[in-house]
């Protein structure tokens, strides 16, 4: 080799060595290469979050061929990323990591902002609430060198207690659409009741329809078809009330019948027209509502298909308009991940339904409902195991009414297996104990109103000793628990109804008789039966039952005005025999007492006037 070659050769080395030195030198004084840290802050709305990174150069020295990188968080959905400027630069995604290409930073000096913007999952299991952990750093290209990762945490409101007002709105329509359908169904029940000879389906009944009353008056219903539906619903229940006030079961009957067609067509305005017209709704709110509408309609599926089983052809055909319904319901709601999977397999399964109804092929039908059962206990599960148990303590109007709707049916729920195991049948004793998980679940999923805690706390005790007579296979005590469950739920029932449930407007001022024009006759008007009227009630035996009242020691646990307490508000009207019951048999931790007729007279006077 000449003395040329081997003085570039070793002028070439030299050069690699002082670089490799420099280099060196950079990494032990800056510990980290390369020398650019990210430095990134975050802003919080909503669901969302907006990181905005910037790179700052620490060292002495320009810096060259750097990527930087950031790492999406976890059970985050990315919505958009830009660099300096919006809808510019939007570097790559992998689908896990989002990069940027930067050819050099000089000395101290800042680049950014590169800007990514994700989505938290409120459904997803890992984090309904929490901090959501994202990751920024950079990668040297001349080499494997890579700066520590910078962490930034972030505290998120649970995104279970984010509820639009749009969805509050929506929501609240659905699920009073449903208390409707459920309300509606127990009063045809109770007058049913009544008509065998049971006075308390009376009684019932009149509940109901204050109940129907108040939210057919209330509800802003969205379409003109169900606002005619709900207003002539409304007005067919005025008679049905002069019925049962008369006491006459013929006049109540025709008069259900009248409601009976308006709510059916409020239904088909409700599910053909509103909810078949929207698809997608995301909301916290909505895949709760959508579930309990669902498991409704493949209770009543179930039933149809025996009817028709059983040479009911009309079982048949409200079959099909029951899968019509979920079949309306499934897309109108955006569903929680965990719960896709079941939905999915539902449809399909709902699909076999239908072909075997429409084929009218019993054997076919029969087999593929089977598989809705199997379809709808994966939905139940992943509902409650996954989905409710993970958000506790929510806040929100719609919120209040699902969860109570869905406290009621498994209720209902809990007291049949009960009684399929006092038959015998230990499923239900199974069956009852995730009932009981389930009720657990609802309790904590709400911050309750003030005025529904006391009987929400009553009736998680109830439950309690419920679980506790199921697991010692204890049959005795278990009904003896389920009779406070029934009282604590009836208290419960009252509460919502009377609180929290909006009452209908006051009624406007009467005028004065002299400026009131006299109604002419219609010609061919019947006659409306006579209605009765609460009773008048004696001032003295009022005062006489107030100051036994209170030295039974009644006001302490219910409140001297019966505002409630302890005990259940007693501000609701209660007929005779109901309150002469609850004082000579005792009703749940309420001892009996053993009054004289004068006294219990005087008693039920003070209960009496105390209703609003």
């Amino acid at each position: 080799m000449s003395v040329k070659r081997r003085a570039l050769v070793i002028g070439i080395l030299l050069f690699i060595m002082t670089s490799i030195g420099g280099i060196a030198s950079r990494i032990s004084a800056h510990e980290v290469w390369p020398p650019l840290q990210p430095k990134v802050t975050a802003k919080v709305k909503g669901d969302q979050i907006t990181y905005l990174i910037w790179l700052q150069n620490k060292s002495d020295g320009k810096v060259q061929a750097i990527d930087l990188r950031f790492r999406v968080p976890h059970a985050t959905k990315l919505v958009e990323t830009w660099a300096g400027v919006p809808n510019v630069n939007r570097g790559t995604f992998d689908g896990r990591d989002v990069s940027w290409y930067h050819d050099s930073v000089a000395a101290g000096a800042s680049e950014g902002p590169f800007v990514v913007v994700v989505q938290v999952d409120p459904w997803n299991p890992d984090h309904p609430h929490g901090t959501v952990s994202a990751y920024a750093w950079t990668q040297w290209r001349g080499g494997n060198a890579v700066s520590d990762p910078l962490v930034m945490q972030n505290p998120m409101t649970p995104p279970a207690t984010i509820i639009s007002d749009a969805e509050e709105k929506r929501g609240l329509i659905h699920i009073e659409y449903y208390g409707t359908w459920r309300n509606f169904n127990d009063l045809r029940d109770q007058v049913a009741n009544w008509a065998q000879g049971q006075d308390s389906g009376r009684r019932i009944a009149l509940e109901k329809i204050e109940r129907l009353e108040a939210t057919l008056h209330h509800v802003p219903w969205p379409t003109a078809k169900l606002d005619m539906a709900a207003t002539g619903m409304h007005e067919g229940l005025h008679p049905v009330e002069d019925g049962l006030k008369a006491q006459n079961v013929a006049a109540t009957q025709a008069a259900l019948q009248k409601v009976s067609n308006a709510f059916h067509d409020l239904t088909h305005a409700f599910y053909d027209d509103w909810v078949a017209g929207t698809q997608g709704v995301v909301g916290h709110v909505m895949p709760h509502i959508g579930y309990v509408d669902i498991s409704a309609n493949i209770a009543d599926l179930r039933t149809q298909v025996a009817n028709w089983a059983a040479g009911d052809d009309l079982g048949r055909r409200i079959s099909l308009e029951k899968v019509d319904r979920m079949g309306w319901v499934i897309p109108h709601i955006v569903w929680p991940g965990i719960m896709v999977g079941s939905v999915v397999e539902l449809k399909e399964a709902l699909g076999a339904v239908k072909e075997g109804l429409q084929a009218k092929d019993v054997a076919a039908t029969q087999a593929a409902l089977a598989k809705v059962s199997e379809a709808s206990h994966s939905l139940t599960h992943d509902f409650y195991d996954r989905w409710i148990a993970g958000r506790r303590g929510m806040k929100a109007h719609a919120v209040v009414h699902v969860t109570y709707q869905d406290i009621w049916g498994n209720v209902n729920d809990l007291r049949d297996q009960v009684a399929n195991w006092a038959k015998g049948q230990d499923s239900g004793r199974r069956i009852g104990l995730e009932k009981v998980d389930r009720l657990e679940a609802l309790f904590g999923h709400v911050d309750w109103p003030k005025e529904m805690k006391h009987p929400i706390g009553e009736l998680e005790e109830a439950i309690h000793g419920v679980e506790k007579g199921l697991r010692a296979q204890d049959l005795a005590a278990t009904q003896g628990a389920i009779t406070k469950v029934s009282e604590a739920f009836h208290d419960l029932t009252h509460e919502f109804y009377e609180s929290i449930e909006p009452r209908r407007p006051a009624a406007p001022p009467v005028m004065p008789p002299a400026a009131m024009p006299a109604a002419p006759e219609m010609p061919g008007m019947p006659a409306m039966p006579p209605v009765t009227a609460r009773p008048s009630l004696d001032a003295a035996l009022v005062a006489q039952g107030s100051a036994l009242f209170t030295s039974k020691g009644c006001a302490a646990c219910h409140g001297p005005a019966g505002e409630g307490g302890i005990g259940p508000r007693l501000t609701h009207w209660h007929e005779a025999d109901v309150i002469q019951s609850a004082v000579s048999k005792g009703s749940g931790i309420m001892p009996p007492f053993s009054l004289t007729d004068t006294e219990m007279r005087a008693i039920i006077a003070f209960v009496q006037s105390l209703a609003q």
